[in-house]
């Protein structure tokens, strides 16, 4: 217990650390940027570079920005005027409108919205549209002020949320869903006032992960020993024992049984057996361990839910 209160606190401060140099007192809050298609004068280029301004006015604004989260900034795109400009070569001059909607797309709540206008000129109606796109300031004040509202609506969710996220999360722990239930966890913003329940209850959830993932791994290697009493099954036991988290209930056995796979492998083969398995070996080791927990907890992001982003009715 005491380790996995070191563990705890660990956490907790490395990710506050790296949560306030990144993204101010408001803490991990992730947001998509996503730009549906809109008409023609839309290409796949322009589509992608507005998506790439509005991710950047989300990160500048203190949020991560992230493909596939609950809340969204989504824009919808109105060409106001078009002027072909008498030069050499002649010029097209485009006006866009862009309105972003900031919301929960899983529920459809809208936090608000903001219409700008941008202007580009260009040789073409393509590069004209492009140049308006690339009118948009990511620091914009307006912008800034907007995703701001938006930021103190997500924790307003949070904290109304927090205990059902929780209690979903040990639910999906118990069916052995452990990285649905850390990612959930861990998307709590810091300014929400469950966050350091929530991230306890993550360390908890990690913690029965590894331990429920290391005493699986233990008796796959133990049967595999057992029935190849050899250099061969002594490889192919250790390597599945080197995958046993070392923080993980089950470490201390898979030690010991490394060491008896060792000298029986010299006993029966008269080699030299260095198969050294990964341990806590002091303070500077356990964070280090703590820091690829945080890591592997990331992993979950590929199992993230599906979001529908084509709310253009908003």
């Amino acid at each position: 217990m005491k380790k996995l209160y070191f563990i705890l606190i660990f956490c907790c401060t490395f990710w506050q650390l790296s949560a306030q140099s990144q993204q101010g007192d408001i803490g991990l809050i992730k947001v998509t940027a996503f730009v549906p298609k809109q008409g023609e004068e839309l290409s796949s280029t322009a589509q992608k570079n507005l998506e790439n301004k509005i991710s950047q006015t989300v990160s500048a604004s203190g949020m991560s920005s992230l493909s596939d989260s609950r809340f969204a900034v989504i824009p919808r795109i109105i060409v106001i005027d078009k002027q072909t400009q008498a030069s050499a070569p002649p010029m097209i001059v485009m006006n866009i409108e862009i309105t972003y909607y900031f919301g929960n797309v899983e529920n459809g709540d809208i936090f608000g919205s903001l219409t700008k206008n941008y202007k580009g000129k260009g040789q073409t109606e393509t590069k004209a549209y492009m140049a308006a796109i690339n009118a948009i300031k990511p620091k914009d004040a307006e912008m800034m002020e907007f995703l701001e509202s938006g930021k103190r609506k997500i924790v307003e969710y949070y904290n109304k949320m927090a205990d059902k996220i929780i209690q979903k999360a040990q639910k999906d722990a118990d069916m052995g869903n452990y990285d649905a239930a850390i990612l959930a966890l861990t998307e709590i913003p810091m300014a929400c006032s469950s966050y350091s329940k929530c991230m306890e209850v993550a360390s908890l959830i990690y913690q029965k992960k590894i331990d429920v993932e290391g005493a699986s791994l233990y008796n796959e290697a133990y049967v595999l020993w057992n029935s190849q009493q050899n250099y061969e099954g002594a490889e192919k036991a250790c390597a599945i024992l080197a995958k046993i988290h070392p923080l993980s209930a089950s470490a201390s056995k898979a030690k010991t049984l490394s060491d008896d796979i060792g000298k029986r492998v010299r006993e029966i083969d008269e080699r030299e057996w260095d198969f050294v398995l990964q341990e806590q070996k002091n303070e500077f080791d356990l964070q280090k361990a703590t820091l690829k927990a945080a890591t592997e907890i990331a992993k979950a992001e590929a199992n993230r839910p599906i979001y529908n982003y084509n709310v253009i009715w908003w």
